[in-house]
């Protein structure tokens, strides 16, 4: 057997100098902010030529870094582009190129795609969506033979603009209603509506008012008593990983209630995977999850570590939150060398739809509280829930800002502008979800009290003949 050859000095030292290219090295650094510079305040003034280059780098990123890049035919983008360009000319500030981004690429619709200054470490943001806030009114309907009947007997034909008006609606006193429920993302103050009575039409003007669901502040999770188990979270962002991890461990004490109160009011948006570990230990069958597109590049690795280099920065008061962001730090600077080394530039798109799967033992009720304040991973608990038999989701309609998620974070080297994109799509496999809009709940919570309607919709829930046993059990 012949024995290898020893490599020599010389050639050692060649292949250790064989590294990555500058211009790899380059590309692979180039949009790291430093952590320092998180909350730092951007230049005065910015010229033209400087907010064309800047403009440059946003094309990068939307290009390499943005997972709803392939939702938007391409002639779309370079139409927005071209007109970007062309407006660059009255660009003088880096407030009028925040301005102007926001508004150019406002056709996107995501509520995670957003562009910011810093003036005096105070940040100002605008954003390329909205959400679709719910309006209510005070008149009661009567449901009967598939119509709708008002005081007087007469029968709702429509509300102009308006499909689905009449939504039903559980009050403190733990009543069922029927009342005007619209949602719009421009302020409402009435409807017009058709009547019908005595074979006459007649034309109404019915008065709403927002629908905003009072909650107290608190920790970020806590058990309270409906008198069933009510498990209350405000938060799911990973510099609570502490309090979150006992989130999770909830699920195994309350499996075996007959009713589990689920709070999810201003819970925001955060990692779901907390939500997706309580779900998987609290019931016994699998759940389909979102049809996700996760998108990795050298660009999206770099906003990665820029995104948790910030939060960090943020100085997170748990101490298991701030352990872990510090691992997942040290991940990123991993996942960066290791890509330039081996990948070189590279752009991945993994598009799969996976589950997850129950190992619990629930056979109770489940009753969802949202609000618009549940917002991008918050909103898995809706998709997770509506799978559950039996399980109810009241309250608001949710935040709608799922569509493309996973955010990270830029800066625009000129007038540093800083950018958010998500790098993984979302796309609900039944349909119901819709950006700016989110969730719509089964049943509307009245704004007055809705503790005291949580608590009674949980007992409701443990007798069969509830009202609210809307999907079965």
């Amino acid at each position: 057997m012949p024995v290898p050859m020893p490599v020599p000095v010389f050639v050692l030292v060649a292949l250790i100098a064989c590294g990555p290219s500058q211009a790899l090295r380059t590309s692979y650094s180039d949009l790291i902010q430093p952590a320092e510079t998180c909350r730092e305040d951007g230049p005065r003034t910015v010229s033209p030529a400087e907010a064309n280059q800047d403009l440059d780098v946003f094309e990068r990123l939307v290009r390499r870094g943005y997972a709803g890049f392939r939702f938007v035919p391409e002639d779309e983008w370079t139409r927005a582009f071209t007109q970007t360009r062309a407006a660059l000319t009255e660009v003088d500030t880096p407030l009028a190129l925040r301005d102007l981004l926001a508004e150019r690429f406002a056709f996107l619709d995501d509520n995670h795609v957003g562009f910011w200054i810093y003036r005096d470490g105070e940040r100002s943001w605008r954003g390329v969506g909205g959400h679709h806030q719910a309006y209510v009114g005070d008149l009661r309907f009567t449901p009967r033979e598939g119509a709708y009947f008002a005081a007087g007997a007469a029968r709702l034909v429509e509300c102009a603009g308006f499909e689905h008006v009449v939504q039903p609606v559980w009050s403190a006193a733990g009543e069922l209603v029927h009342r005007p429920v619209v949602l719009s993302r421009s302020a409402l103050d009435a409807i017009e509506c058709t009547f019908e009575a005595d074979g006459e039409h007649e034309q109404r003007s019915i008065a709403l008012a927002p629908l905003d669901l009072p909650a107290a502040r608190g920790p970020a999770f806590e058990m309270l008593e409906a008198p069933f188990p009510w498990v209350r979270l405000r938060t799911l962002f990973t510099d609570r990983a502490g309090a979150l991890d006992r989130f999770v461990e909830s699920a195994a004490e309350v499996r075996d209630a007959p009713v589990v109160v689920l709070d999810l009011r201003r819970t925001g948006g955060g990692s779901d995977r907390y939500l997706i570990r309580w779900f998987g230990a609290l019931v016994r069958q699998d759940l389909q999850y979102w049809t996700r597109g996760r998108l990795t590049s050298e660009v999206v690795l770099q906003g990665g570590l820029n995104f948790w280099e910030c939060v960090r920065a943020a100085n997170p008061t748990d101490a298991g939150g701030a352990a872990w962001i510090d691992a997942r730090i040290e991940r990123a600077h991993r996942e960066l060398d290791s890509a330039m080394r081996e990948r070189g530039m590279f752009y991945d798109l993994d598009r799969r739809s996976p589950k997850v799967f129950g190992e619990g033992t629930f056979d109770g009720r489940l009753l969802v509280v949202t609000d618009r304040r549940c917002a991008s991973a918050c909103e898995t608990a809706v998709l997770l829930a509506r799978q559950v038999p039996g399980a109810v989701i009241v309250g608001e309609n949710t935040g709608g800002v799922m569509k493309v998620g996973e955010m990270r974070r830029y800066r625009l080297p000129n007038s540093r502008v800083g950018v958010s994109l998500g790098h993984q799509s979302h796309e609900d496999p039944f349909g119901e979800f819709r950006e700016s809009l989110g969730f719509v709940p089964d049943v509307w919570l009245d704004g007055n009290d809705p503790d005291q309607a949580i608590r009674a919709a949980a007992e409701c829930l443990a007798r069969p003949e509830c009202v609210l046993n809307l999907r079965g059990s």
